[in-house]
């Protein structure tokens, strides 16, 4: 199953992470973005923020 499908959807959720970041205060190391899935190295800086952030 295809998660991504375009270039327009890869920048459309790297828009969305970076609000999510920058909402819940939270530190993006590193990332991978494929075509089915994606992997994220995050550090929450805030109580209960990575829970928020997920959902």
């Amino acid at each position: 199953m295809q998660v991504f499908d375009d270039e327009d959807d890869y920048e459309y959720f790297l828009t969305l992470l970076k609000i999510g970041l920058e909402k819940e205060n939270i530190e993006l190391y590193v990332y991978c973005l494929m075509s089915n899935h994606f992997h994220l190295l995050m550090v929450p800086r805030g109580e209960n923020s990575l829970s928020k952030f997920m959902q």
